[in-house]
């Protein structure tokens, strides 16, 4: 099956009879919305569906706008601001959605300690004044901030599938630098991808391009 390439001297449409820049804007907005798909879907499935999807994502991306449309650093910076997109994306949506939408409950931190896994994580075991004990980790703001014997207070994800995201204080406030990192992050991943799509070339094109730099300079 034939790569999609701009037509031959004008770069506007595609093997498929499809508008360049169409195509462009398409592969522009799907991205970085797949993208966030998979990082939120990790939140509610497994850590795996997200770092496979964002993989794969993140491959695709990069391996159509390096080669099928011969842009190989707009493709490379593609493939970056994915993996980026995804890293912030999942945690900004977790914690913008339970603030928001999730009700509140007071607990107690009993012990706070780091996982044994080599990784370093700090865990909060928190327990709910109806005496449910919970293990929060970093997923769910659980950081060196918080202290054994401290009151805390937990946002509960109303459908039951997420962990309750902690807080030292009773504030619904979103981190507005983690939202305007990841909508910048966004916007970032959609650009280059349009920007790869727009200035599209054919193998004939780069195959040119390497045989004028070859040339001897004309006497």
């Amino acid at each position: 099956m034939a790569t999609e390439q701009a037509v031959k001297g004008g770069g506007t449409s595609t093997s498929r009879g499809v508008p360049a820049g169409l195509s462009s804007v398409l592969w522009a907005v799907a991205v970085p919305v797949v993208t966030v798909v998979f990082a939120v879907g990790g939140l509610y499935l497994t850590l795996w569906f997200a770092v496979v999807g964002l993989l794969l994502t993140a491959t695709v991306a990069g391996v159509w706008a390096g080669m099928g449309w011969n842009r190989a650093g707009a493709g490379t910076l593609v493939a970056v601001a994915v993996m980026a997109l995804g890293l912030f994306a999942g945690p900004v949506a977790h914690d913008t959605y339970l603030k928001q939408y999730g009700t509140k409950a007071d607990a107690l931190v009993v012990d706070t300690a780091q996982e044994k896994d080599g990784h370093g994580r700090d865990v909060c075991r928190v327990v709910e004044t109806s005496g449910k004990v919970r293990d929060l980790g970093n997923t769910e703001n659980c950081y060196a901030q918080f202290k054994r014997g401290q009151h805390v207070v937990l946002y509960k994800d109303p459908i039951g599938n997420l962990k309750p995201w902690i807080e030292a204080t009773d504030t619904r406030d979103l981190d507005t630098t983690g939202l305007v990192t990841t909508g910048s992050l966004f916007v970032v991943t959609g650009g280059l991808m349009l920007y790869a799509g727009l200035r599209r070339r054919t193998d004939q094109q780069v195959a040119q391009k390497k045989q004028r730099r070859r040339a001897p300079a004309a006497a």
